[in-house]
C-alpha cells in the first residue's frame, strides 16, 4: 500500500467536488475565560479548545482549591475525549491521594470556617475509579467502582438514619432515575443496543462537584443529601453495569439492573435495557413482558418501543422485518446511530453487504463533523474487512479521515 496523507485520504472518501464540511467553533479570543466558557465549549465539542481554556484558568484560579480542582476535573475529560490516555493519566496522579489533608476543608480554617469534609468533585473520584478501564484494565476499574459504590451505600444508610431521628421519612421508590449524560465516557456502550444512563454533562459534572453532604443539621438537608447521595449511587452502578455488559457479563448486568428496577419501578428506560439484556440471554419472553411495559409508557409509536420490536425480530430470526423498522425510525430521526447501526447490520444479514457499506459511509458523508464517531468507525472497518478485497486501504483511509476530524 502506497502511503497515504490524510488530504489524499479525504479526497478518496468524499465527493471531490463537494469540499468535505469542517468544525467551526466559537475563537478563543470571543470565549468568556470562565466556567461559563468552558461550558461553551464543551457543548461544541471542542475539546482542544475546552483543555486549552483549563491551562489559562488554573493559573487564574490557583488560589481557589475549589474551582481549581473543578478545572483540573474538566481538562481531564477534555483529554480522555480527544483520548490522550497519557496525559490524562498524568494528570490524575499528580493529584496524588484524593483522601489526603489537603483535599479537605478543615485544613484551610481561615478559607473555609466551619466547613467540614472533602471539596473533591464527587465526579473526579469516579473517574479516578473508573480509569483503568480506559487503559483496558476492566477488572481494576470494576474493583474500584464497587469500592466506591460500597461507600456511597454506607452513606445512604447513615442519612436515612439520620432522617428517622428527625422524624422524617424516605421514599423506597423514586419515580425516575436522574442520571444525565456524561462527558468521557467515550469508549462505553460499545454494543449500541445498550444505552444505560451512565453519561454525564458539563452542567451536571459542576452539580455533583461538591463532594461532602455537609452538616446534616435539620431534616430538609438530611433530605436533600439523600437525593444527592442516590444521584452518586446510581451514576456509580450504571459504569459498573457498562463494564459488565462490555465483557458480556450480562447476568451481573442483570443483576444490577433488576435492583435498581426496584428502587425505580415506573423508569421505562431501565426496562428496556432490562428487556435488551433478557434478549442476549436468549429469554425472548422475558423480553416481551419489559418491553410491554415501556410501551405502555412511552406508547407503541415511540423510538423505544420501536427499536425494542425491532430487536425482538432479530432475536427471533425475522431480519427484514427487523430491517424494515429500523429503516422507519432512522427516516423519522436520522440521527439515531443505534437504528443506523441496527440498519446496516440487517441489511448484512440479508446478504446486502454492499447496501451496509453504502448506510454506513453516506450517513457518515452528510456531516463528518457530528457522524464521525467512533463506534460507526469501528462498525464500517468490520463491514470492510468482510466484503471488500482492498479492505486494508480503505481502513486506512477511514483512520485518517477520522483523526482528520477528531477535535
Amino acid at each position: 500500500m502506497q502511503y497515504l496523507t490524510q488530504e489524499k485520504a479525504l479526497s478518496l472518501f468524499f465527493d471531490p467536488t463537494i469540499p468535505p464540511q469542517r468544525a467551526t467553533f466559537t475563537r478563543m479570543d470571543e470565549v468568556e475565560k470562565s466556567l461559563e466558557g468552558l461550558k461553551l465549549l464543551a457543548n461544541e465539542n471542542n475539546w482542544k479548545g475546552v483543555v486549552h481554556l483549563t491551562l489559562i484558568l488554573s493559573e487564574t484560579y490557583k488560589d481557589d482549591l475549589e474551582i481549581s480542582l473543578q478545572i483540573k476535573l474538566i481538562q481531564i475529560i477534555g483529554l480522555i475525549k480527544l483520548e490522550l490516555y497519557s496525559r490524562a493519566q498524568d494528570s490524575l496522579q499528580k493529584l496524588g491521594n484524593l483522601n489526603s489533608k489537603q483535599y479537605f476543608y478543615e485544613t484551610y480554617p481561615a478559607k473555609f470556617p466551619n466547613r467540614k469534609g472533602s471539596f473533591v468533585p464527587f465526579t473526579l473520584r469516579v473517574l479516578q475509579a473508573e480509569f483503568p478501564y480506559f487503559q483496558g484494565d476492566y477488572d481494576k476499574a470494576l474493583e474500584n467502582l464497587y469500592t466506591l459504590h460500597s461507600n456511597c451505600i454506607q452513606e445512604i444508610g447513615e442519612i436515612k438514619k439520620k432522617i428517622e431521628d428527625f422524624g422524617g421519612k424516605y421514599p423506597e421508590t423514586i419515580t425516575e432515575i436522574n442520571s444525565p449524560n456524561s462527558l468521557y465516557d467515550q469508549n462505553f456502550m460499545i454494543q449500541n443496543n445498550f444505552e444505560t444512563k451512565s453519561n454525564y454533562s458539563i452542567e451536571d459534572i459542576i452539580e455533583l462537584t461538591i463532594n461532602t453532604v455537609g452538616n446534616v443539621d435539620d431534616l430538609e438537608t438530611a433530605k436533600e443529601s439523600l437525593s444527592l447521595l442516590e444521584k452518586r449511587s446510581s451514576m456509580i452502578l450504571f459504569k459498573i453495569i457498562n463494564i459488565h455488559i462490555f465483557q458480556n457479563d450480562f447476568e451481573l448486568a442483570l443483576n444490577h439492573l433488576n435492583n435498581l428496577y426496584l428502587k425505580f419501578p415506573s423508569d421505562h428506560f431501565l426496562s428496556s435495557t432490562i428487556g435488551r439484556i433478557y434478549l442476549k440471554l436468549g429469554d425472548i419472553e422475558s423480553a416481551k413482558k419489559a418491553f410491554e411495559f415501556v410501551e405502555k409508557i412511552t406508547g407503541a409509536t415511540s423510538i423505544f418501543s420501536k427499536s425494542n420490536s425491532g430487536l425482538v425480530q432479530i432475536a427471533l430470526g425475522n431480519y427484514r422485518q427487523a430491517r424494515d423498522i429500523f429503516q422507519e425510525i432512522y427516516d423519522n430521526d436520522p440521527n439515531n446511530i443505534s437504528a443506523l447501526n441496527n440498519l446496516a447490520l440487517m441489511h448484512f444479514y440479508t446478504c446486502n453487504l454492499e447496501k451496509a457499506i453504502f448506510t454506513l459511509e453516506t450517513f457518515i458523508r452528510k456531516d463528518p463533523v457530528q457522524n464521525l464517531q467512533k463506534v460507526i468507525v469501528n462498525n464500517l472497518s468490520g463491514l470492510y474487512d468482510l466484503g471488500c478485497d482492498n479492505s486494508e486501504e480503505k481502513k486506512k483511509v477511514l483512520s485518517l479521515v477520522y483523526d482528520s476530524y477528531k477535535l
